[in-house]
């Protein structure tokens, strides 16, 4: 019986894998046709990223890997955002989790991992559709919660796909090279005089290419641990040549982004590679010399805009914050458990500032979107990011892999710079932040 069960499976996983490869076949044949039909009929450029989008569709279904590295270097580098393409980013998911479930049905590996932060996500989703209910619009409270729905689907899809230290590695270093891209993209940008200025400001500020330069700072405080600490992790010349490049890169894209929230989780960060450095001398004074050089570089306009961080009377950026603040901790108050509905503040902002503005503070719009007990469950699905990185840190100490803890410390201290800027945006549905909630899942089980 049990030779018999043996020949059915592998008779039909042979099966499937001929279905995938005549599903990839097709699917490429298909995509050579519209690249032929648009050189002829759409144009020069239309062709090239229709080919460029094929070959991508067709390299996804292949390894569903692929789209996951494809949607990160989009998140990081901000490119579809740059270019316009509406979309672009959740196509490239849906195609992956397409991809993953064709690779799963073929390899008939229907297992998943486990993890104790599965429980407070579900139990923050909950709380947020439950909010929905006694929401002002419970219909802009449902189109919130599907961006949620989009976020888990990531987050199952990475810690699905990315199952080993090598794939770990990789997936970061696309990651990384997707921000100083990001960033080379905003001096070059500079450079030719396309930087725009923004609302309540007079100063030019780099976006990259994610149209946001509080965003590309954030982008930059996440990567730029790891860089440094891998400055100092690695021997040989030219692999420290390339992270004190970066390094430097990083920062003048932050500060050149005129980010205040990311001018203070420079801070931070910058603070803990002084403490991290006070006992080599040497290495010490090299850093010393490194952020003096880096300083002379600054411009002074920066240093004028960072000022009037303490000066809220003449600064509209920061009267406006405060008065949304001052409203959304009002809203909390006046409904503690259920909050005022998913994605509704943005509705009702107008009574506290002429405009319709988020909070621009992460936690206190859960909190006043979802109440006390969605802020809980947030706050604990932090909590436990924390925890898993921490374990896999020790456990990674314990096999005398220096390599995998630097990367470990160095992801702790980019998410905490993170959640500091989180106190002055609203990121909540941010993919960054649901990627590197996922990662500590994967860092934490090839730990093992």
């Amino acid at each position: 019986m049990s030779s018999l069960t043996q020949n059915i499976e592998s008779h039909l996983g042979f099966k499937l894998r001929w279905i995938h490869i005549v599903l990839t076949g097709a699917l490429s044949l298909c995509a050579l046709g519209a690249v032929v039909f648009s050189y002829f009929q759409l144009g020069l450029n239309n062709f090239f990223f229709l080919l460029m989008g094929m070959f991508s569709i067709a390299a996804i279904f292949y390894n569903p890997r692929v789209g996951l590295y494809l949607s990160v270097f989009i998140v990081f580098s901000g490119i579809v955002w740059g270019f316009e393409i509406s979309d672009g980013f959740l196509i490239v998911v849906f195609l992956t989790g397409i991809s993953w479930l064709i690779h799963v049905f073929v390899r008939q590996d229907f297992s998943v991992p486990i993890d104790k932060q599965m429980l407070y996500i579900a139990g923050f989703m909950f709380f947020a559709l439950f909010s929905c209910c006694f929401a002002y619009d419970p219909f802009q409270g449902l189109k919130v919660f599907v961006e949620f729905l989009k976020l888990a689907v990531l987050y199952f899809l990475v810690i699905c796909i990315i199952t080993e230290k090598k794939q770990f590695i990789t997936f970061l270093k696309i990651l990384s090279m997707s921000v100083i891209l990001s960033i080379l993209f905003g001096f070059y940008n500079m450079y030719t005089g396309l930087a725009e200025g923004d609302l309540f400001s007079v100063v030019t500020r780099i976006r990259g290419l994610t149209g946001d330069p509080n965003i590309l700072a954030n982008h930059a405080l996440l990567v730029l641990p790891m860089f440094f600490l891998l400055f100092l992790h690695y021997k040989t010349a030219g692999k420290r040549l390339l992270m004190i490049t970066g390094t430097i890169v990083l920062i003048l894209g932050i500060v050149i982004s005129f980010s205040r929230s990311g001018s203070i989780g420079l801070f931070f960060i910058m603070s803990y590679f002084f403490w991290r450095l006070r006992a080599n001398r040497k290495i010490f004074i090299t850093g010393l010399l490194l952020i003096t050089i880096i300083l002379f570089l600054i411009p002074s306009v920066f240093w004028q805009h960072l000022t009037t961080l303490s000066d809220i009377s003449n600064d509209p950026s920061l009267r406006w914050r405060a008065r949304l603040y001052v409203g959304a901790a009002s809203l909390f108050l006046e409904n503690p458990l259920t909050g005022i509905g998913l994605g509704n503040f943005v509705l009702i902002s107008n009574q506290f500032f002429h405009r319709y503005l988020v909070v621009h503070n992460t936690y206190l719009e859960i909190a006043v979107e979802t109440g006390i007990f969605g802020l809980i469950m947030f706050l604990l699905i932090i909590f436990f990011t924390f925890q898993n990185f921490q374990t896999g840190i020790k456990s990674f100490f314990e096999k005398n892999d220096q390599l995998m803890v630097t990367i470990g410390k160095s992801l702790v201290i980019g998410l905490i710079a993170f959640l500091i800027t989180a106190i002055f945006l609203s990121l909540q549905t941010y993919f960054v932040l649901w990627i590197i909630i996922s990662l500590s899942v994967v860092y934490k089980r090839i730990s093992m």
